[in-house]
């Protein structure tokens, strides 16, 4: 037959035993199978020369029955050989057991003793039974495996009604526990295929996750040594002369400030809008002459400022803006202190400089803030902004 021809087992026939039986089993998978496979065939031929001694004595032709067994020795060496080369068993090795374990069968048939056909004196059946069981690692689709084991299971059958004229219910028998055998096979050999090709995509997506959990975490580092390196750079040049324009030195204070947020906090924590609600403010209050300190360790509490509504935080934000800007001029250096309430907050501003007595008269007549906040002034001067009840 040329390389064109039909031949199932031919390397040359197109997609070959592929084809005929189904991809390769390779991999993690294939190892596993390949073990399962020997194992099987260990027990198979380990039955066999059990059988050849215990009945030597009842065989028909003693030397045949040494002869068969050493030839399937030698045949499950072979296919060992190959699926441990190949590293998984294959479709190939199809080749060389089925027309081996017909040739077992049928010459099985011929050395056992004339007063049986059944029990340890054919022991060609229970080794082809027990390799029907390998056909599910060699073929991925079951109506392969099926095929496979139908041709021992009608070959058993033809040779006990043929030539041992045995019934042919108990033969019919015999090719269902082939086809039984064959699809057990197949079943453990797929439940393996994709139990290790989950294990392999949870593997692959633990791995994944991982890197990218690792690479966040390097590109967080490198960015914020990178924004603390220019955060430097901003102060050093806010609080120098370098600019001259009080504008152009504003904006680079602020966005100095903003920066030093962010790193310090994050741009998405509880409390940002507040927090950097009051950094602008500082920095415009700056630009009038106000040296103005934000305590802002009370905001580094995301379970304490998540009970601030937004529209709180922009009100109080807003408020403090009109203090700032009614205290420009008189005032000098404050120091402004955040502290979380229930379900709100309240800031509290300090004079440092001068005494707070001598700036409590500009703010007498400020009027409504805005959101409604309200500003207590003490005796001692310590403003307190809180916002109205909503």
């Amino acid at each position: 037959m040329g390389s064109g021809g039909m031949n199932p087992f031919s390397a040359a026939s197109g997609n070959g035993t592929r084809a005929w039986a189904g991809s390769a089993t390779v991999g993690e998978d294939g190892r596993t199978l390949r073990v399962a496979s020997a194992v099987i065939r260990i027990v198979a031929l380990g039955q066999v020369w059990i059988a050849v001694p215990l009945v030597w004595g009842r065989l028909a032709r003693p030397a045949a029955g040494l002869g068969l067994a050493a030839l399937l020795t030698a045949a499950a060496a072979l296919v060992l050989y190959l699926e441990r080369r190949r590293g998984a068993p294959t479709p190939h090795t199809l080749a060389l057991d089925l027309p081996v374990g017909v040739i077992a069968l049928v010459s099985g048939a011929w050395v056992c003793s004339r007063s049986g056909f059944s029990g340890w004196s054919y022991f060609a059946y229970p080794y082809t039974g027990y390799l029907t069981l390998t056909f599910g690692s060699r073929c991925r689709r079951l109506p392969w495996a099926l095929a496979n084991g139908a041709v021992f299971g009608v070959t058993y059958a033809v040779v006990a009604v043929a030539t041992r004229h045995e019934s042919p219910v108990p033969a019919v028998g015999v090719v269902v526990t082939y086809l039984v055998n064959a699809v057990l096979g197949w079943i453990c050999a797929h439940w393996l295929r994709r139990t290790n090709r989950d294990l392999r995509r949870a593997r692959q997506e633990a791995v994944t996750q991982a890197a990218e959990v690792a690479v966040g975490r390097e590109r967080a580092r490198h960015a914020r040594a990178v924004h603390d390196h220019v955060l430097q750079t901003f102060e050093t040049v806010a609080r120098m002369d370098a600019i001259a324009d009080p504008g152009l030195r504003g904006q680079v204070a602020a966005d100095a400030a903003w920066l030093r947020d962010f790193v310090r906090w994050g741009n998405d924590s509880a409390g940002a809008e507040l927090r950097q609600g009051l950094v602008r403010a500082a920095v415009s209050a700056s630009k009038a002459g106000l040296d103005v300190r934000i305590q802002d360790a009370a905001l580094a509490d995301p379970a304490a400022l998540t009970r601030v509504p937004l529209p709180v935080q922009r009100d109080l934000t807003s408020a403090v803006e009109a203090v700032f800007a009614r205290l420009a001029g008189t005032a000098r250096r404050l120091a402004v202190r955040v502290e979380p309430t229930d379900n709100s907050a309240r800031i509290v501003i300090v004079v440092t400089d001068p005494s707070p007595a001598q700036v409590a008269a500009p703010l007498a007549d400020l009027g409504t803030l805005p959101g409604k906040c309200r500003l207590t002034i003490a005796d001692d001067g310590v403003m307190e902004l809180t916002p109205s009840a909503r």
